[in-house]
């Protein structure tokens, strides 16, 4: 019995972070087709369509995944993006993921954006750090 697994991502924060001429001059064309891969990421992901999803990357990008594996395969754009899933399945010694932050370099080649290198981690709420002298 297969298992859906649903993500759920929302971008956070798209910081066009240039060298030289990275973004096209409209910058908000550019914001909206960086949001629009983030879209395409997750219906891939949630339809479990491998084939999809690599087509979002590069030839030569980068992954490294939730529990650090790194999987090998242009100029940058970094997009975070926090996202949240429901019924993973994993291997008995790796906790099931629920929230975390992925941070996705971007390269946009032509008119099209794709994901250069990826980073996902999972994510714990934030928690107030003690008070002084209670370290």
């Amino acid at each position: 019995m297969t298992r859906h697994v649903p993500m759920a991502a929302a971008v956070l924060l798209v910081m066009m972070a240039c060298r030289g001429s990275t973004l096209g001059a409209d910058r908000t064309w550019d914001e909206s087709a960086i949001r629009q891969l983030q879209a395409r990421q997750e219906d891939a992901w949630n339809r479990h369509d491998a084939t999809a999803y690599a087509a979002l990357f590069t030839d030569d990008g980068d992954v490294v995944n939730v529990v650090g594996w790194w999987w090998k395969g242009r100029r940058v754009a970094v997009a975070h993006v926090r996202w949240t899933m429901e019924g993973a399945m994993t291997p008995p010694s790796i906790p099931e993921p629920r929230q975390g932050i992925q941070i996705q370099v971007l390269h946009k080649r032509g008119a099209i954006w794709r994901i250069a290198a990826f980073q996902n981690t999972n994510s714990l709420p934030e928690v107030a750090f003690p008070t002084v002298g209670r370290f």
